[in-house]
């Protein structure tokens, strides 16, 4: 799992650099105080491109330490995380994911399973609907007591399940964990990644344990910088407005935003 998280990084780092792989115009955004710098780039014109309304407007969100010359990081913790949310409330929708894998198990067959657990508005950020059942709602799964829910990709679901729509409301057992099938992606939807076809989704709360004295950590831990952060301007908000609404000051009197494109 890890190998595979680096070279997710590394791909990232890569779509930033490589001008053929997207479109990406950079700007500086101050954090807070300023001690972090992020970063929006446009992810489009990916080698399979974005299955998503409007592609132009999906954002990837990286960070650079001030003085630290080793290049951006693109994993930000969860409070981290909110921290953006709040500030980027008025020029676009951020929303999160990270990746695991796992053994799910319905009675004694059991298949491995690659999901991305995601921010409740992933799917509404993105503004994708599900074949059958429903997705995720703005906030849900993000708190160390919600319930474990799964949402299957297609091709996992077909595979596995023989394409069967009786399995929303089935129950499942994920890493032995009790969790309930509440959602089919559309056949088209395979992620925000080219090249990686998702067997499924789950909320973020999948990410923490069912041991109290340990399951709030993803939710309160800033050192825990596991989450990969994408962004939905709104329309009519360029790359510059983002970066005003992130520094939570305005723009110079008599002096115009510069329009990207």
């Amino acid at each position: 799992m890890f190998s595979l998280i680096h070279d997710i990084r590394y791909a990232l780092r890569q779509l930033v650099k490589d001008r053929a792989a997207a479109m990406a115009v950079i700007v500086t955004i101050a954090l807070g105080i300023g001690v972090n710098t992020a970063v929006f780039s446009i992810v489009n014109g990916l080698h399979r491109p974005l299955p998503a309304p409007q592609p132009e407007q999906i954002v990837v969100l990286a960070a650079q330490t001030k003085g630290d010359e080793t290049g951006f990081r693109f994993t930000f913790s969860y409070p981290a995380f909110e921290d953006f949310r709040r500030q980027a409330a008025d020029s676009g929708d951020l929303f999160a994911v990270t990746y695991s894998f796992a053994g799910l198990s319905t009675g004694e067959k059991s298949s491995r399973f690659f999901y991305g657990a995601v921010t409740g508005n992933f799917f509404s950020a993105l503004g994708v609907r599900p074949l059958a059942g429903r997705f995720f709602e703005p906030g849900e799964g993000e708190t160390a007591a919600a319930e474990l829910t799964v949402i299957l990709g297609h091709s996992f679901w077909v595979k596995r399940f023989g394409g069967d729509p009786s399995v929303i409301g089935q129950q499942v057992r994920v890493d032995g964990r009790s969790a309930t099938i509440i959602g089919i992606a559309s056949k088209g939807f395979h992620g925000v990644y080219a090249g990686a076809d998702m067997d499924g989704y789950m909320p973020l709360r999948s990410q923490v344990s069912d041991d109290a004295s340990q399951s709030s950590r993803l939710f309160t831990n800033r050192e825990r910088r596991n989450l990969t952060v994408f962004g939905r301007l709104r329309p009519g908000v360029t790359i510059s407005q983002a970066q005003i609404s992130l520094n939570g000051s305005r723009p110079p009197v008599g002096k115009s935003i510069p329009r990207n494109g």
